[in-house]
């Protein structure tokens, strides 16, 4: 069979969707990526890339654009709250036994070399474009932006986001939920600062990843931007369920890590801001795609979830490498429906060729 022509289009330019862009673009199809904001951009909060993506972006060259912005540490730690040693991973063991590295980076270095991959590979970004509603036929997807633009497509992925238009005019009834009482804090600190403040810390944090568990939450701390920047993570159980972002006391903030390890503590006295960021997570759900198969979500609009595992992220680049490869196959013309393949792995895709 000869090979088929596909114009595919990706609604939202985050991780996930540029991912996806950059898959179906190496499948062969032409790809065109909606954003919403006027500049394509990330907030700069770290991310743990483990090796379900590490492999995509050496097998990508990503690696060589990030370049020293990807950091391997050579031990994580994780301590109890009063500072005693629980357990000790050596990352490089790890990379031998995955195959591909462990790696921690700022979100907007990680999305800054996804945008110049998908430029390379030829995908048609396209900012200032929030996609106000869309038409889906057995044919084709028509989508009409905030401004009036119309673009039709073989195909539509839906990767906006939380609060994702695609879903929302899919399955209206379908909403991200508060699982939990757990919130988490997010900021970043100069090494340099923390090093003139908490001298001690040097003996502490030598290029490792250390992790405090106590009671109703932890503290995760380790390093971004070749070095240059220390990350810090925090959850704690609330007395309530957080449902959107709100603002803390700073003093609250500190009380409750008052009993825990003292380095620990000071350096999270040193955070300046504190906003509690809620876990929201998406009920299981049988599709992902509209009936005529050429809608389909992914990452966050499909399956947000809690942070403990650090896979959020990653889950969502790995829906639009799979994307890529099925979309290839209907390229080729050696598939015509895929039903359920990814089911095992967090929910389902159904592609029609």
């Amino acid at each position: 069979m000869p090979p088929k022509k596909l114009h595919v289009g990706v609604c939202g330019g985050g991780l996930g969707g540029l991912t996806a862009a950059i898959a179906i673009a190496r499948a062969g199809a032409k790809v065109t990526l909606l954003e919403a904001a006027r500049e394509l951009g990330e907030i700069g909060a770290g991310i743990q890339v483990f090796s379900n993506v590490s492999r995509l972006l050496i097998r990508w060259g990503l690696d060589e654009i990030i370049g020293d912005n990807l950091i391997a540490v050579d031990e994580i730690n994780t301590w109890g709250a009063d500072n005693e040693l629980i357990a000790r991973f050596d990352p490089k063991l790890g990379a031998k036994q995955a195959g591909f590295p462990h790696w921690l980076v700022r979100r907007d270095h990680l999305h800054a070399g996804l945008v110049e991959s998908a430029r390379r590979h030829g995908v048609n970004l396209i900012v200032g474009s929030r996609v106000q509603d869309f038409q889906h036929t057995k044919e084709s997807v028509k989508v009409t932006t905030v401004h009036g633009v119309e673009h039709n497509f073989d195909l539509l992925i839906g990767s906006d986001g939380i609060k994702s238009t695609i879903r929302r005019t899919l399955f209206p009834e379908w909403t991200p939920q508060a699982a939990s009482t757990v919130a988490a804090f997010r900021g970043i600190l100069p090494y340099d600062e923390v090093f003139r403040k908490v001298p001690e810390a040097r003996q502490l944090l030598r290029n490792t990843m250390d992790a405090w568990i106590g009671p109703n939450g932890y503290v995760l701390l380790y390093p971004l931007s070749a070095g240059t920047e220390l990350n810090v993570v925090t959850l704690f159980q609330m007395d309530h369920i957080v449902k959107t972002p709100e603002d803390m006391d700073l003093n609250e903030f500190r009380k409750l890590y008052k009993d825990w390890n003292p380095t620990a503590r000071k350096i999270l006295e040193m955070v300046n801001y504190t906003q509690k960021w809620p876990l929201l997570v998406l009920p299981p759900k049988k599709t992902w795609s509209n009936e005529h198969r050429n809608v389909v979500l992914l990452g966050d609009v499909a399956h947000c979830m809690q942070n403990h595992m650090a896979q959020g992220a990653a889950t969502a680049m790995e829906d639009g490498a799979f994307l890529g490869t099925v979309i290839g196959e209907v390229i080729r013309g050696t598939i015509e429906l895929l039903k359920q393949l990814r089911f095992p792995r967090g929910g389902v895709f159904l592609v029609c060729g």
